[in-house]
């Protein structure tokens, strides 16, 4: 993968059509498929959260297998992976792997599930129906405080509804310190970001900014990723039981 896909995010809304349509199941050695849900992908790895108490907990190192399936692909897709962390939340545990032997893998991947491993993904979900996440924006070289409201998010970035006023103020690549709070979370979190994109044209008196989370060291931000997995998978399950409802 050249520099440019590296550096590139592409981002996916979890819905209950995606959550019908691919399920992705973790295999342990001799153990039976457990659903997880998928926090970001690449072609070198995956992040993938666990419920807790669902399974024992995996130890690093370990080989696990993920299966992915759905209706669009002939047949299932297994791929081994190795454990090289684990982070522990309140509601899940998130677990970083790496694919093994993955140029074989690649050759036989079909090309639906294909584009799942182009580039480095992570996948976006959006607040419950009625629930509202403001966020306060604040310019690293100080500035005045700007308002916005969540409009989606993941463990990489975060997408913002702001003022067109206050947009005005912002240029790409940008960096900024963004305050909110989460549900799954009764303390404020603060992380810096880079400004990778700005919706400029729009009939709305809003526009849309994506923010990317610049990666820190410390206690701060292992707290961040935490509260972050945690969200999605919430979002997730919240998602997936919709979807079971309606079948």
């Amino acid at each position: 993968m050249s520099n440019d896909d590296a550096n590139r995010r592409i981002h996916y809304r979890v819905t209950p059509t995606f959550e019908r349509a691919v399920c992705v199941e973790l295999i342990r050695d001799g153990g039976q498929p457990v659903r997880v849900g998928v926090v970001d992908i690449s072609s070198g790895g995956a992040g993938v959260a666990v419920p807790e108490g669902t399974l024992p907990t995996l130890k690093n190192h370990e080989l696990i297998k993920l299966r992915f399936s759905s209706e669009r692909f002939a047949d299932p897709f297994e791929i081994i992976a190795e454990v090289r962390h684990a982070m522990h939340g309140t509601m899940a545990i998130r677990y970083g792997l790496r694919f093994e032997n993955w140029e074989e893998h690649r050759e036989v991947l079909g090309p639906k599930l294909r584009t799942l491993f182009n580039e480095r993904e992570a996948f976006r979900v959006e607040p419950e129906a009625g629930e509202r996440l403001s966020v306060e924006v604040f310019p690293v070289q100080g500035g005045v405080a700007m308002g916005g409201i969540i409009r989606d998010i993941s463990v990489l970035g975060l997408g913002v509804w702001m003022r067109e006023r206050d947009v005005a103020l912002l240029e790409s690549g940008q960096h900024i310190e963004a305050r909110f709070t989460l549900p799954v979370s009764p303390d404020p979190l603060t992380c810096t970001c880079e400004v990778r994109h700005i919706q400029r044209e729009s009939s709305l008196a809003r526009r849309m900014v994506g923010l990317l989370i610049v990666p820190q060291r410390g206690a701060a931000e292992s707290q961040l990723r935490r509260v972050l997995t945690d969200y999605v998978m919430n979002r997730q399950m919240s998602a997936r039981r919709r979807g079971a409802s309606k079948e």
